[in-house]
């Protein structure tokens, strides 16, 4: 089984992972269609898409996507009776770009339809790429295909409309089982039959799911979302799906960190609530997306002295007041930290554009961290670890290897301006950081 894999982030809807390029997305006036991103085809399964379904109306109709709607399940998508343009389904937005992500779904690359609007002469090109249900192509789509359109719908929703990549793994061959450091978080899973008269949408809650949140997915307080948790809170997927424990593994990253990491965890469930056709979804941070990073113990958050833009100055703790020189942004490095394999991040700070470094490659403890104009120097690598709660330490890449020196506040202060240092780890609340959206 092939998997795709990227480390772009494209702005626009539609851009999927099936042809390399350096140029990303390309919009074609007067078409809805999906274009090419930048990609590397490897060797690992699964598949790597974006998000960015946004779902106000242009999935959940009256009775789903079914029937009057405009879609027939025992018909295929170019068919006329198939996917209909002359009841006017397709004649908005979010229609077209419902239809955009189930065609891309459903279709392999270089597979399309076009669909011509009676009422306007316009014409809307919608292309595949992830290629789950070919045979909808030209013909039916039973309940197999069915559930597993379902999943793959539900796991691109963001009820934001942001765009953000993600990693989907699960039993069905075409996507199969795969594990990928870029993707570090297990986001969620997705199942059941939205193409039924009376639709079901459902999620459970992944390992991570409050880890490397992103704007309008799971953890991140979604409004609007078209599916429910049958579960209850937390709803987690590891107590109530049967997982892929056997079928494949993969480190478990939330393990007895930052001692080794011997944990391991399955990829992904093979069935919940009786449907076994499940995706399951592995994020990473955002890095178009700011967020405030905040000391456990004392409730501050990070910030730049002075809010300077200049390298060199220092880090402290603060009171959040929604500046700019406390929001950060995250850049996967995606390379090798030490002996984890983990990727490291490039932790910019969005009022000057600075990296979060020490001043220098060092094992000494209690220098204070500083911002500095990023040249992919190890000291201005950081690995950022769940360490439970929601919290993270954050430990940098040159200083150590096995994680024993991180980030904390000194003299474990709970005062604003306190100088945020290097330290030995012990996981006390000092040395521990939320990382969230911020506002």
């Amino acid at each position: 089984m092939r998997g795709f894999e990227y480390g772009r982030w494209p702005a626009l809807v539609g851009c999927v992972l099936w042809a390399a390029g350096a140029g990303g997305c390309v919009s074609t006036p007067g078409t809805e269609s999906v274009h090419s991103a930048d990609s590397d085809l490897v060797t690992t399964n699964g598949l790597a898409d974006i998000n960015g379904l946004f779902m106000s109306n242009g999935l959940f109709m009256s009775n789903g996507l079914f029937m009057s709607n405009g879609l027939f399940m025992s018909n295929g998508l170019f068919m006329s009776n198939g996917l209909f343009m002359s009841n006017g389904y397709l004649g908005t937005p979010d229609a077209r770009s419902t239809a955009s992500y189930l065609v891309r779904c459903a279709l392999p690359a270089g597979h399309s339809i076009t669909k011509t609007d009676p009422s306007t002469g316009a014409s809307y090109t919608f292309s595949g790429a992830l290629g789950l249900a070919p045979q909808w192509e030209t013909g039916a789509c039973d309940t197999h295909c069915q559930e597993l359109m379902t999943a793959c719908l539900m796991a691109h929703v963001n009820t934001t409309g942001q765009h953000i990549s993600l990693w989907l793994v699960g039993n069905d061959a075409r996507v199969g089982w795969g594990y990928t450091y870029d993707y570090p978080y297990q986001e969620g899973s997705f199942f059941g039959n939205i193409f039924t008269s009376s639709p079901k949408a459902y999620y459970c809650n992944g390992n991570d799911f409050d880890s490397g949140v992103v704007p309008g997915r799971l953890g991140a307080g979604q409004v609007g979302a078209p599916y429910a948790n049958p579960f209850g809170t937390p709803g987690l997927c590891r107590t109530s799906c049967t997982s892929s424990a056997g079928i494949a593994t993969h480190l478990d990253i939330t393990s007895n960190y930052p001692s080794v990491i011997g944990g391991m965890a399955p990829d992904g469930y093979t069935s919940c609530s009786g449907y076994t056709n499940v995706l399951t979804v592995y994020r990473n941070f955002n890095p178009a997306t700011n967020y405030k990073i905040c000391n456990r113990a004392s409730g501050l958050c990070m910030a730049v002295a002075g809010s300077s833009t200049t390298a060199g100055a220092l880090i402290v703790q603060t009171a959040y007041a929604s500046a700019s020189s406390q929001k950060f942004g995250f850049n996967a490095m995606s390379n090798a930290s030490g002996i984890y394999s983990f990727p490291t991040y490039n932790i910019v700070n969005r009022n000057g554009g600075n990296s979060l470094a020490l001043p220098r490659l060092t094992t000494a403890s209690d220098l204070q961290a500083q911002e500095s104009v990023f040249t992919r120097a190890n000291y201005q690598q950081w690995m950022v670890r769940p360490v439970g709660g929601g919290a993270y330490s954050i430990c940098n890449w040159g200083s150590n290897a096995a994680g024993s020196l991180c980030l904390g506040v000194r003299g474990a202060s709970l005062t604003s301006g306190a100088a945020v240092v290097q330290q030995s780890y012990t996981a006390a609340a000092s040395q521990q950081w939320t990382i969230s959206l911020a506002n």
